[in-house]
């Protein structure tokens, strides 16, 4: 899980998660999944925007952030990426605890 995030309209719980393709992230219904670690990264911070919650990296909370990522934008992808791999190796780290 790479984000948690919640609508206000819509008030479903969703995970940001990598895609089968290991390249675009997705937002799934949260109730499709298990949660198999309760590690939080150390990245993650606690947004409540109009029209939407987030728990997740503060980086990708900014405004513009996901519309650059989707547009292709190098900085946006490049960011995304070190987000996923510092969320990855923290969380090994803490299961090896």
């Amino acid at each position: 899980m790479l984000e948690i995030y919640m609508g206000h309209d819509d008030k479903i719980l969703k995970y940001r998660l990598q895609s089968d393709d290991n390249m675009s992230p997705t937002l799934s219904h949260a109730e499709l999944f298990e949660v198999t670690s309760d590690y939080i990264p150390s990245s993650w911070t606690v947004s409540n925007s109009s029209g939407w919650f987030g728990l997740g990296p503060k980086s990708w909370q900014k405004a513009g952030f996901w519309v650059a990522y989707f547009d292709g934008e190098e900085w946006a992808r490049d960011l995304y990426q070190r987000e996923v791999d510092k969320i990855i190796d923290e969380d090994r780290q803490a299961a090896s605890v």
